[in-house]
């Protein structure tokens, strides 16, 4: 299983950056879609489940924008991390690499979004960016702890 995780992750680290690309080309009437179809999703699954509609004035937008990003660059991170470490470079300075790649993914990011239409860069959104390279590191790591306690006590029974 490994083995194949080892090819696996990789590629899907690529996808994960060309996805982000794709989106950060988009116009600002594009992503406001995406957004509005996300806020739409949510709104029927809390009205089936019974509660109260929830409130997406300007500002839960952007809160749903957020999510996206948060959402995008810990998969980018989770990949990554999961990938340096099934390739052998499990401690040694991994935290600065995938920071270091984040940080240049979430700079990369924005300036895409300064060449699309009606689209700007953010500082706030490339802080985002960080907190969601640091969630699925965290995520990465925790569960590569998990699994090695795991093997480790079937190797003591």
């Amino acid at each position: 299983m490994k083995r194949y995780m080892r090819v696996i992750l990789p590629v899907l680290t690529f996808l994960v950056i060309a996805f982000i690309f794709s989106n950060s080309l988009s116009s600002g009437a594009q992503a406001s879609a995406k957004r509005g179809f996300v806020v739409d999703l949510v709104q029927e699954i809390v009205s089936a489940v019974g509660g109260d509609e929830p409130d997406f004035s300007v500002g839960g937008l952007a809160v749903v924008s957020k999510c996206f990003h948060v959402t995008e660059f810990a998969l980018f991170s989770f990949c990554l991390t999961c990938s340096v470490i099934l390739l052998g470079d499990y401690r040694n300075g991994r935290f600065e690499k995938i920071i270091l790649c984040g940080m240049t993914l979430a700079l990369t990011d924005e300036h895409l979004q300064k060449l699309s239409e009606g689209r700007g860069p953010a500082l706030t959104d490339v802080l985002v960016d960080l907190a969601g390279v640091m969630i699925g590191y965290a995520v990465a790591v925790l569960l590569f702890s998990l699994l090695a306690k795991n093997e480790k006590k079937k190797a003591e029974t």
